[in-house]
């Protein structure tokens, strides 16, 4: 009995202990103490037993009073660096302090400014390119022709243009008129001639008479030139082909003056006519069937191929028969 009333009166002791004892607010929660910062914490003595409570009797005090301390759970050692301060970046002890790089201020955009227009720094000229053509007392030579001039020395400006001309012309009217002949060409200046020129293979004989008064007439002398290039030796050769492809290559050369162009007047009415009229007649076919007329009807003479059905074995329709179209156009008769 004395053993069943001790046990009754410290179970009665222990829950009035409890009682003065805080509560936990959760179940699953640990009191914690702060044991390290206050300064009226005062020193006891850890339970061997990780989590229990100790319980200390009171000395003189008529009334028991209790203590319950938590004992701390064990903290595991830090292993790993601690991480700085959100706030601060101080580098580690005997570490040099790398200096963050500024991000780069984009440069400002310029303000759009009116540059006022240089003005340019003048340069001396350029040496002329040296002329095609060279001269003596009594000759103008170029690589395609030479100009003979002894007959009148006077002109010798004249032979000097004649000798630029031929120059200038001499491998386009080959071209065009299907030409092999690439012989220089050779002019003389006479004082015995009508006719303002003449030619006989490879040479020119041009009128000093003429050219003196009219040493513009270079045209003139790219009819002379398109005799050169025609290179006819025998056959049918009829004056107006003759003559009117080598007007026809005046004109084509763009050497065409206020006497001498494509068109029918008295002196040359006709398409038969030669010259003007004939050349006028040959530009209308070529252009309105065939654009390779001139030098085919060209090879044809030459090579002594030519008859009167020739334009129409190439368009269709007799010279005739073209030249009344032609009559309606390119050959109206002019006065």
């Amino acid at each position: 009995m004395k053993s069943l009333f001790w046990l009754v009166a410290a179970s009665l002791l222990l829950c009035a202990c409890l009682q003065d004892s805080p509560q936990a607010s959760d179940a699953d929660t640990l009191p914690t103490f702060n044991t390290q910062n206050d300064p009226t914490d005062t020193p006891h003595t850890q339970n061997t037993t990780p989590g229990a409570a100790s319980i200390e009797a009171p000395k003189n005090n008529a009334q028991s009073t209790a203590t319950l301390t938590a004992t701390p759970l064990p903290t595991e050692a830090a292993t790993s660096t601690p991480h700085p301060s959100a706030t601060s970046l101080i580098p580690p002890p005997n570490q040099p302090t790398v200096a963050s790089s500024p991000s780069p201020t984009p440069a400002p955009l310029p303000s759009a400014t009116v540059t006022p227009t240089a003005t340019a720094t003048p340069t001396a000229s350029a040496s002329p390119t040296p002329s095609a053509v060279s001269c003596n007392a009594t000759y103008c030579f170029s690589s395609a022709c030479t100009v003979d001039f002894s007959a009148n020395t006077g002109m010798a400006a004249f032979a000097r243009a004649a000798a630029e001309t031929c120059q200038a012309n001499n491998e386009k009217i080959r071209i065009k008129m299907e030409s092999d002949n690439t012989q220089t060409i050779t002019i003389v200046l006479r004082s015995d001639m009508q006719n303002a020129g003449q030619t006989s293979g490879n040479l020119i004989e041009l009128s000093t008479a003429w050219f003196s008064q009219h040493p513009d007439d270079q045209g003139a002398i790219v009819h002379e030139m398109g005799h050169v290039h025609q290179g006819y030796t025998g056959g049918n050769q009829p004056f107006w082909i003759v003559e009117g492809i080598a007007d026809y290559v005046r004109y084509w050369a763009g050497y065409a003056n206020s006497w001498s162009y494509a068109h029918c007047a008295n002196g040359s009415p006709h398409y038969t006519s030669g010259y003007w009229c004939s050349a006028a007649f040959l530009n209308y076919v070529e252009k309105t069937y065939d654009s390779q007329l001139l030098p085919k009807l060209n090879r044809d003479v030459r090579n002594g191929q030519y008859a009167d059905t020739w334009f129409q074995n190439a368009t269709g329709k007799t010279a005739d028969q073209l030249w009344t179209e032609c009559q309606q156009t390119d050959c109206k008769l002019i006065g």
